[in-house]
């Protein structure tokens, strides 16, 4: 799964790695634990290119009664979000690229959750496969996101078997957002077989979701 993540990259970095419309910088700060249900930036296609918006993380189905989920949808399983009433829409017609630096998954140890902060091993900068949708109702619009998951792969299959859906490839992320991308070639471009992972022990700092500082990727001393 993915509970928690890293995007630290500048907007300057951001607009270079995604080939986004230049437009004037938003008041982005660095962010070492992004959580659920915070606002969180994504990159969407618009009418004139490729555009970051700062939007909810935990998907509202644009047919809920409420504002909010009964259910906890910052993830949605790639093997079915095709088919579950609560992804199907977005899925097929509403996909975003989720900027990241990293994410943080917990094991079971003997003295507790040990987080571990996973990463590409030759990427800082990369994109989760995301979906979104809107909520219009009494109390006013918005817009909110889920990150496509997986089977972990080895390595990181040690620490959670579910891990988030990844993109490294430049060249498959016009695709991906663009809605008319036939079904069919969607999983293709989710493909990770050529991406290898690190991980590493971090401060259990990042346990608390209101700390946001650097010290939450700080390796714990060998």
């Amino acid at each position: 799964m993915c509970g928690r993540y890293t995007q630290y990259a500048t907007w300057d970095e951001l607009v270079a790695y995604f080939d986004m419309i230049p437009t004037q910088a938003p008041n982005l700060k660095a962010r070492y634990n992004v959580a659920p249900t915070q606002d969180a930036p994504v990159v969407r296609l618009g009418t004139s290119g490729r555009k970051l918006s700062s939007i909810r993380w935990s998907l509202v189905p644009s047919w809920s009664k409420e504002p909010r989920s009964k259910y906890n949808l910052i993830n949605a399983r790639l093997e079915s979000a095709s088919e579950k009433p609560s992804f199907r829409s977005a899925f097929k017609s509403r996909r975003c690229l989720v900027p990241a630096d990293g994410w943080y998954e917990w094991k079971t140890e003997e003295d507790g959750k040990q987080p571990y902060y996973i990463q590409p091993e030759e990427e800082r900068l990369f994109a989760f496969a995301g979906i979104w949708e809107r909520w219009d109702g009494a109390e006013g619009a918005f817009d909110s996101f889920a990150i496509l998951t997986t089977e972990a792969l080895e390595p990181l299959q040690l620490i959670h078997h579910r891990m988030p859906v990844v993109i490294t490839d430049r060249d498959r992320f016009g695709a991906w957002i663009d809605p008319e991308t036939p079904q069919g070639d969607l999983h293709g471009l989710l493909d990770m077989s050529d991406i290898t992972f690190k991980h590493v022990a971090v401060n259990r700092a990042v346990n608390n979701a209101r700390h946001d500082a650097p010290d939450c990727i700080e390796p714990l001393a060998a």
